[in-house]
């Protein structure tokens, strides 16, 4: 079985940063992981489901906690994933926005759970993702075509939206169901 272990080993310092763009290079289709890990850093975040208004980024921030509590994580090369791709303009163009959308959102989370120092995630989300990734494509033709990278701009911008409303669904369901609400994204309050 060939599992390798990825960079970040338990109790490793990691700096700010690190935490934020380890997602760099990891598609989490599926994720498994033990229940002592899962009591350790808490459920998935429902404001963050991918049928939120939120558009995803439940697994990204799952595994950012994953990381940030020290924990190991593995990639096991022999596993098999099923993922069809978007075969058609409008529906890459629509799944580019919503990627934007629900990465903002997994910053902003990222923000009210204080794994990460607040200007740290400003520094990343200005410097790194909307420079380095969408300004520079869109001033480096070729590499995307511009309307891709404005659909993800453009979801990027609604994120704070979309993430308000996402957390205020959660409350919704929590009363429904009768849990606390924010029991979902880890205990986190």
């Amino acid at each position: 079985m060939a599992i390798k272990a990825m960079e970040i080993e338990f109790g490793e310092q990691i700096n700010p940063i690190r935490k934020l763009e380890k997602y760099k290079g990891v598609c989490i289709v599926n994720l498994a992981f033990r229940r002592q890990v899962s009591q350790a850093v808490g459920n998935f975040d429902v404001a963050l489901n991918v049928g939120s208004t939120t558009r995803g980024a439940g697994n990204m921030e799952m595994f950012h906690r994953i990381l940030a509590k020290g924990y190991s994580t593995f990639y096991d090369a022999i596993a098999f994933v099923w993922h069809l791709h978007r075969r058609r303009d409008k529906a890459f163009s629509r799944q580019l926005q919503d990627n934007g959308r629900s990465f903002g959102s997994y910053l902003l989370t990222c923000d009210r759970n204080r794994t990460v120092p607040r200007l740290e995630i400003l520094h990343f989300a200005c410097s790194r993702w909307l420079n380095r990734l969408l300004l520079r494509c869109l001033m480096l033709p070729g590499r995307l075509a511009c309307k891709l990278v404005v659909r993800e701009l453009l979801g990027s911008l609604q994120s704070p939206f979309a993430y308000r409303e996402g957390y205020l669904q959660a409350q919704r369901l929590a009363a429904i169901f009768e849990v606390e609400p924010l029991v979902a994204a880890g205990g986190v309050r």
